[in-house]
């Protein structure tokens, strides 16, 4: 019989994160943990900077900088500039 905790654990991407095959799926699987836990922060960061300055453009701004953070977390640095840069080598090769 194990504690209610350490089953909980087990069940767990960070628990289970390295191990075995399925080690990509679930780093992936926490990436987009955290980055999911980085939106309430955020949003809520968002909300006060908006709200003290008078200025939505700001919040906007805020929520921007927070879904890039977002994506930078869960699909990584490389990715996303590989998606940012493919529009544009189309465009050099003409």
């Amino acid at each position: 019989m194990g504690y209610p905790l350490w089953d909980m654990l087990d069940d767990l991407a960070i628990a289970r994160g390295l191990q075995g095959a399925q080690a990509d799926s679930d780093r992936g699987y926490l990436r987009g943990r955290i980055a999911a836990v980085v939106w309430i922060p955020g949003l809520a960061i968002a909300l006060v900077v908006g709200g003290f300055n008078n200025s939505w453009m700001l919040g906007l701004a805020v929520i921007v900088l927070t879904l890039i953070v977002m994506a930078l977390i869960a699909f990584g640095p490389r990715r996303v500039l590989r998606r940012i840069r493919r529009p544009f080598a189309a465009l050099g090769r003409r």
